[in-house]
Order: C-alpha cells, then sequence, then structure tokens
C-alpha cells in the first residue's frame, strides 16, 4: 500500500503545482508509514491506509504549493489546529527553505508530531506547540511575525481569520482550504469578518479537480492592516459570538 500511495503522489504532486525530489518523496513515505503505525495504538485519523492518506490529506495540502511560489528563505508559516500534521509537515517536507510553527491543542497529536520532526530529521525548520492558537496569538515573538498562515478543517472563515490573522505580518496570506460547496457561504461571511480582523479576500484558487478527486479551493486572505487588540477571543467568546453571525 505505500508504494502505491507514493506512486500516486509521484503521478499527482506535479498536476497540483508541487515538484518533488524523489528524496521528498522518500521523506513523504516515512511520514505514512509513521502515522499508521502509531495510529495503531492512538487515533489520530479515521482511515491511516497509506493510499487512502495520500490521496485525501497529502495532495490536498500540496495544492498549496502553487500559491507559495514566491517564498524566499526567510519565510515563516503558521499552521492552526494542524492535526496528525496535514497540511504542516507535507509543507515542511515539499518546500525546505520554510520554517513552519504547528499549533495543535491535542497532545497525543503532538507527541506524534515531535517524534516525527526528529525522525524526518526537520525538528530544526519545524516548530510544534501544543497550545490553542487562542493564547499563542498574544506572545509578542508570535504575534505579527509569520508571512504565510494556513488552516485545514478548523472551522468556517470567520473563526479561521479570527485564529489566523493576528499571527501575520501586514501583508502577509492566510490560505483556508474550503470545498467549493462551502464557497458561497464563506464568502458572505468573509465580507463581513475580515474587514474587522484588518484582511481582505484577495482570490480564489481552484486547484485540480481531478487530480484532488473532490472539489476544493482555497481563499486567499491578505491582510492589510493590524488585526484589533482584542482578537482572538476566548474560545467560548468564538463559538458563542462569531463575527459573522
Amino acid at each position: 500500500m505505500l508504494e502505491a500511495a507514493l506512486d500516486v503522489v509521484r503521478k499527482k504532486a506535479p498536476l497540483v503545482g508541487a515538484t518533488l525530489t524523489e528524496s521528498q518523496i522518500e521523506l513523504l513515505g516515512v511520514f505514512l508509514s509513521e502515522l499508521a503505525a502509531y495510529n495503531e495504538h492512538t487515533n489520530l485519523v479515521s482511515n491511516a491506509d497509506p493510499l487512502v492518506v495520500a490521496r485525501e490529506h497529502v495532495l490536498d495540502s500540496l495544492s498549496l504549493c502553487a500559491c507559495l511560489t514566491d517564498l524566499n528563505s526567510s519565510c515563516r508559516l503558521v499552521d492552526i489546529g494542524t492535526g496528525a500534521g496535514f497540511p504542516a509537515i507535507v509543507l515542511a517536507i515539499a518546500l525546505p527553505n520554510l520554517a513552519v510553527l504547528a499549533i495543535e491543542s491535542v497532545g497525543k497529536k503532538t507527541r506524534f508530531l515531535q517524534s516525527l520532526a526528529d525522525r524526518l530529521n526537520i525538528s530544526q525548520r519545524l516548530e510544534v506547540a501544543n497550545e490553542r492558537a487562542e493564547s499563542l496569538a498574544y506572545d509578542p515573538s508570535l504575534r505579527g511575525s509569520f508571512d504565510i498562515a494556513t488552516a485545514r478543517a478548523v472551522g468556517k472563515i470567520d473563526v479561521i481569520a479570527e485564529l489566523a490573522l493576528p499571527f501575520l505580518k501586514t501583508g502577509g496570506r492566510l490560505l483556508a482550504q474550503k470545498s467549493q460547496a462551502q464557497l458561497d457561504e464563506e464568502r458572505r461571511r468573509a465580507a463581513i469578518a475580515l474587514p474587522v480582523l484588518g484582511g481582505e479576500l484577495t482570490e480564489i484558487v481552484i486547484p485540480n479537480v481531478e487530480a484532488l478527486e473532490r472539489e476544493h479551493v482555497v481563499l486567499i486572505v491578505c491582510k492589510k492592516s493590524a488585526t484589533p487588540k482584542q482578537f482572538p477571543r476566548t474560545p467560548v467568546q468564538i463559538k458563542r459570538m462569531p463575527l459573522a453571525e
């Protein structure tokens, strides 16, 4: 199954905008193997079969590479709610100049990610934080210091933006992955929430549908001005009073 999974990555990565060396594909293979083994005793994903993970998670994460072609060697990315490492681990492998902070509040997932970073020899570029984004966003060493923010399966765009934009520099970008079916509602919510947070929806990218085997979009939000100091609010406040409702 692992070789079949890597063959899918070899074939389809270029179709979603990712150029990978064989060494990088081998590292993705290590990731898939470690995830499958870890998932046998600690549930991280619903199905850790390497072929399923490659199709449903790895390629989806790699599709962000098409939005990150202009990175320089000092770029920093923060991934909000990284889960089992999507897209943080995949992007750290695919983009070797990128420094990544993976934020995940669930301890069993961060333990896996920390051991994986050592196993992949990327711990010098990948930091794992077992914390909530709502708290870390007030750390002066992190607030307003990132070029790129990502969030996958975290929530609606107003929630994602409230968590992510405080981490970004002015001019930084949030890449929020959504399904095509969610697009109209997400655009409505973005129009309400983003001006409050200092952001603007500047582009909608549609990755290769045939390669991903699903209709996904990437909402690209540019941070135009500083996010007001009261954001992000507490998890309870965000849940009770979403900005777009």
